[in-house]
């Protein structure tokens, strides 16, 4: 549509800049969005190219053009154009369907959407209301000039040297230039090397080029509406409008970005790329990048990891991050321009056959600066494009789930030549029922884990003199055989033990624990769900007969009217769920958070209360007292669905406002205040993670929020239930409901049960053990009397993440076999006879189970690295070799296995998965016509997991945290994740992005306390408790309260777990990791190097002694 020369009738324009509106008195959480669509509440009918549409209330010209033909508005990662008889851009508009991305504009910036109407002359179809028999047309001539001059005033503010664009092949201004058939932009383009900003590569994740940006504020909008974050923000006037920070930051590392990559998600040209995928479509030249293109650069300062050293970060002078602008000439590993355009030219053979002359003479070209000069931008476009599209071509893109936490985020992921390059949404938001387009810093970015050079690629086996050394696959197999074949010959079949991985797949979950119980015959099966929700699963089960999440993320908890929750750090442990919350608690709904640390979460709240560290049922039943004295329960439900309510009222008598006051530090009036928000609730959510769970009183906690959520009759109703936000990626179906728990076979079915037992035999050809057998920490305890001489480890790191790590250590050092299975050479596999090489989530069919129960495919990108193998392959061998004919092609005959025995999971199979309206299904899932289960149990039916359908209370008992302040050890230490980490740190600690961001262990102690203690912030401290010793940095911080201390459990230099206790709920047998009594030494200039760059786990690592 554009020409070499403007139209006639094209107005003077003194400003070629798009006008953008500047963000003023900018809030954190919103981007300030003007309304836009109709108002009221009634349907409106308009009239498109002589063609009639009724769309519904708040509707723009766009959604009437969608709503008239799907093909009218194409959208990929945004929109291309709006296809009818004429071609009708919308560079702005983002639209992907789903509620995410209503909260991204329009914002009316670009005006090349412009269309005419009778009665109000051009408009812009974004945001212009759907007005009741308003008539348009998208073709007039002065519609289509509109356009044409407005695509080419934003092609006059941008840099088009697409060929070493990070966006190039996926940039919408690029695809609507070709669409539009731009040859020569009437007003040229921006290519002035000596004006370009300098190119922002601070960050580790993210590069901001400012010279390619087009002002549609789709970052600020996704920052700010999307994820409430209060990032970014439009700063400047006229020709100085630019994407700034709300802290006034310089550089994105600077600022206080999170990294959650929805800027460059919906960024719609090159200004905001992701690093990982970045380049992808360019010329694969040295040299041939977007950061030489511009020349002037800000560098970005790495951080170290454990693939450099075992102690990252850590020294009494580790210096700071970023570095001044500099050419790109003088930058690291770029060569400049001379160098890499003499490889460029004896590459020529190559790149013509590749892409042809002209390609390569375009790439060339635009790399000096030529091209821009001596060719249309038409054929540049063009050239670029098919450059793009080639390289795009050869990249292996699988849509499948994450495997960091359990909210069970899907994307598709991106895998290139065994590498995981990064992840893009997927392209229908139904395929993404619980995330739609957002992920957080490790489902964005955290993969690049499964690139290290430290991956395990074969087999490793101790010789003689106690070394590892490589082996076969034959070789490790028979050595694994033959000696947890011979232990059990001579100790007993319950000699060994089998560990299971709440990381792995369902399909590889349910094999681990068939190995043990079919293969091995013992009853020691257990999995890291012991460490982190087995008092949720023991609770719910007591109260409400499944102890699984009763409700969904998006349709509940990211719909509630109010909020209570306690002992979840929300927006660092489960960042994606807890935007549902942010959004909704911005959008009127109430959050009470009750937390001995203000958490992130809390800085959202209407109210904040700080508990005492371990006296969470005290604080509970606090409320339930106040709830039934004020006549705030619901009666008819508690009547119709429940028993034993009289017994809760008995019991809850003796927790006073003076006694919760006494013990739990919460003041009478913030009782009355969360009990009457919660009360005057249509619908509340109880949400929880393993700040209640982790301990001794943990069981009594979850019974006790259970009792508060049925006496509230909160439960089995759309925007309400009970919430427990599960850790990893798969802790509830490989946690859980694949059996691999000492008591409970697949789908919680008792080993004990004749029928079931039965059943399994019947399929196995063995009986599985009818008793429980050791839970982890049990396992371990006998393995220091004598008693557990094998185990098979798969997954898991128990040598970190036990408590009193040193214990768990000595454990596992005097074991007579011990065989790991896992993709790095952990802690745990440091003391290992026999370590085996397996495959990440990335390297894996499969499918994961989601904390709100939805079964989700798993897809690899790429094959395991050298000879490691997926984790049910090796397990499938073992058991081949001790006698069992196991004989599975893919993981989708283990399912169909899984489904005739677990009557949860009856109806669940691969095909029926995918074929959905939207992707998975949520178990109860018993047979195949069924839907499966939004919400276990029922408002106003019940149907609770009993025989008679009612809901049991089950009053909770108060009690004392296992170890109390005292003298000696005056200060109260919890612990807990943090964003940027996950689990014992193992895969993030490998990732030079989350390192950046969070780079070692440290110690959060409130102002109060750093000044007894004579504390400075930013100061190495030795922090001691009755087991042992660690050395972490202070951050001197109001979050925690005084005498509280905290400490994130990810790191094995500052472990945590060097400090914390063997005390255990006795219900469900997990360890109080939230509260150990310790006491701080401040070291000053004192703090030893060589204590801070040794592990304090691990088979190196530092122990105390006499001398320390």
């Amino acid at each position: 549509m554009s020409t070499d020369k403007p139209l006639p009738s094209v107005p003077e324009l003194d400003d070629q800049q798009p006008q953008t509106p500047v963000t003023e008195d900018f809030e954190p959480g919103t981007a300030n969005d003007p309304e836009v669509g109709t108002t009221g509440g009634d349907p409106t009918t308009v009239t498109i190219n002589d063609e009639s549409v009724t769309v519904g209330p708040g509707s723009t010209l766009i959604d009437a053009m969608e709503a008239l033909d799907d093909d009218i508005v194409s959208v990929g990662p945004g929109t291309d154009a709006v296809d009818g008889d004429e071609d009708v851009p919308a560079l702005c508009y983002y639209d992907r369907g789903g509620d995410c991305s209503d909260e991204i504009g329009p914002r009316s910036t670009c005006r090349t959407c412009t269309v005419e109407t009778d009665e109000h002359g051009l408009v812009s179809a974004c945001s212009f209301p759907a007005y009741d028999g308003l008539s348009v047309e998208t073709d007039t001539p002065d519609a289509e000039e509109s356009r044409s001059v407005n695509l080419d005033l934003v092609l006059s503010n941008h840099n088009l040297r697409c060929t070493t664009c990070n966006g190039n092949g996926r940039c919408e201004l690029q695809n609507t230039a070709i669409s539009e058939g731009v040859d020569h932009p009437r007003y040229g383009v921006f290519d002035d090397r000596e004006e370009y900003e300098p190119v922002d590569d601070t960050s580790s994740f993210i590069q901001i080029d400012r010279n390619k940006c087009i002002l549609c504020n789709r970052c600020v909008e996704a920052c700010n509406d999307v994820q409430v974050e209060g990032v970014l923000r439009m700063e400047g006037h006229g020709e100085d409008t630019r994407i700034g920070f709300q802290s006034d930051a310089d550089t994105m590392a600077d600022s206080e970005c999170v990294s959650c990559g929805h800027c460059a998600t919906v960024c719609p040209t090159g200004s905001l790329t992701e690093k990982g995928i970045g380049g992808a479509g360019t010329l694969p030249l040295p040299g041939f990048t977007q950061r030489n293109s511009i020349g002037t650069v800000i560098k970005h300062e790495p951080a170290e990891t454990i693939d450099d050293t075992d102690a990252p970060n850590r020294s009494p002078d580790p210096g700071s991050a970023g570095a001044p602008a500099e050419t790109a000439a003088a930058a690291g590993d770029d060569d400049g321009l001379a160098a890499f355009m003499s490889d460029a030219k004896r590459q020529a053979g190559d790149l013509a056959t590749k892409y042809g002359r002209k390609a390569f003479l375009a790439g060339e070209h635009t790399a000096e600066s030529i091209a821009a000069k001596t060719l249309p931008e038409g054929r540049l476009f063009d050239i670029a494009d098919a450059v793009g599209d080639y390289r795009l071509d050869r990249i292996d893109k699988q849509e499948t789930t994450c495997g960091f936490c359990a909210v069970g985020c899907r994307f598709e992921m991106w895998g290139k030549d065994g590498d995981s390059l990064g992840v893009v949404p997927v392209d229908d938001p139904d395929d993404a029922p619980a995330n739609n387009f957002s992920t957080c810093v490790k489902g964005k970015f955290g993969h690049e884990f499964a690139n290290s050079e430290e991956r395990l690629t074969r087999p490793l086996v101790r010789d003689d003199d106690g070394e590892l050394r490589p082996t076969s696959w034959d070789e490790a197999l028979d050595h694994v055989a033959e000696n947890l074949r011979a232990i059990q010959d001579e100790h007993g079949v319950d000699a060994v033990g089998c560990l299971a991985s709440s990381k792995g797949s369902n399909e590889e979950a349910y094999l681990v624990q068939k190995f043990a119980r079919q293969v091995l015959g013992t009853k020691n099966i257990d999995n890291c769900a012991r460490l982190c929700h087995a008092s949720t699963v023991a609770a719910l089960q007591r109260t409400l007969g499944y102890g699984a999440m009763t409700n969904r993320i998006n349709e509940d908890i990211g719909e509630a009217d109010a909020y209570l929750i306690s002992g979840s750090n929300t927006t660092e442990s489960h960042p994606v769920l807890a935007t549902r919350i942010k959004q909704n608690v911005r959008d009127g709904a109430d959050l009470v958070v009750f937390d001995p640390r203000e958490v992130g979460i809390a800085e959202h709240a209407d109210q904040y209360t700080r508990t005492n560290p371990g006296y969470d049922v005290t604080w509970i039943n606090g409320l339930i007292r106040y709830i039934i004295e004020h006549d705030l329960h619901d009666e008819a439900f508690i009547e119709r669905n429940t028993k034993n309510f009289e017994e809760l009222k008995e019991k809850v008598q003796a927790f006073t406002p003076e006694k919760v006051e006494e013990l739990a530090g919460v003041p009478p009036e913030e009782i009355a205040s969360a009990a009457e928000t919660l009360a005057a609730a249509d619908t509340v959510v109880f949400g929880w993670a393993m700040g209640m769970t982790q301990q001794s009183t943990g069981t009594e906690n979850l019974l006790a929020m259970a009792d508060l959520a049925l006496a509230l009759g909160q439960v089995g109703k759309p925007g309400a239930g009970l919430s427990p936000f599960r850790g990893q990626n798969n802790v509830q179906g490989g946690g859980g409901d694949m059996g691999t728990l000492p008591g409970s076979l697949p789908g919680y079915q008792d080993p004990a049960d004749e029928e079931v037992a039965e059943k399994f035999a019947a399929e196995w050809g063995e009986r599985p053990p009818d008793e429980p057998g050791l839970k982890v920490p049990e396992m371990l305890a006998e393995a220091h009397e004598g008693n557990l001489r094998g185990m098979y480890v798969v997954g898991e790191n128990p040598a970190l993440s036990e408590p009193d790590i040193q214990h768990a250590e000595e454990a596992l050092a005097d074991m007579d076999f011990l065989v790991v299975q896992d993709i790095f050479m952990t802690e745990t596999a440091e003391h290992a006879d026999v370590v085996l090489p397996a495959a990440t989530s990335p390297e894996k069919h499969g499918t994961f189970t989601n904390t709100e129960r939805r079964i989700q495919r798993v897809r690899p990108t790429a094959d395991p690295p050298g000879e490691a193998r997926q984790d049910w392959v090796i397990t499938q061998a073992l058991a081949r070799r001790l006698g069992y004919g196991w004989n599975y092609d893919h993981p989708r005959e283990v399912m169909d296995e899984i489904s005739s025995l677990v009557p949860i999971y009856g109806g669940v199979s691969y095909d029926r998965l995918e074929a959905g309206e939207e992707h998975g299904l949520q178990w109860p899932c018993p047979d195949e016509d069924h839907p499966g289960t939004p919400y276990l149990y029922d408002y106003e039916d019940g149907e609770f997991g009993f025989e008679d359908g009612k809901a049991r209370f089950v009053p909770a008992d108060g009690g004392h945290p296992g170890e109390l302040p005292d003298e000696a050890f005056p200060l109260t230490l919890t612990s807990g994740r943090v964003l940027y980490h996950w689990h014992t740190g193992q895969i993030t600690r490998r990732v030079e992005g989350l390192m950046h961001h969070v780079g070692e262990s440290f110690v959060e102690i409130h102002p109060d306390t750093a000044a007894k203690l004579d504390v400075a912030d930013e100061e190495y401290v030795r922090v001691e408790s009755r087991r042992g010793d660690i050395v972490v940095k202070t951050q001197v911080t109001d979050r925690v309260g005084p005498g509280t201390l905290f400490i994130p459990m990810h790191f094995a230099a500052g472990a945590v777990n060097e400090l914390t206790a063997e005390t255990f709920d006795p219900t469900a047998g997990i360890p109080e990791y939230k509260i150990s009594s310790v006491r701080v030494e401040p070291l000053g200039s004192d703090a030893d190097e060589r204590v801070l760059t040794t592990p304090d786990a691990g088979a190196t690592a530092r122990r105390p002694s006499d001398d320390d």
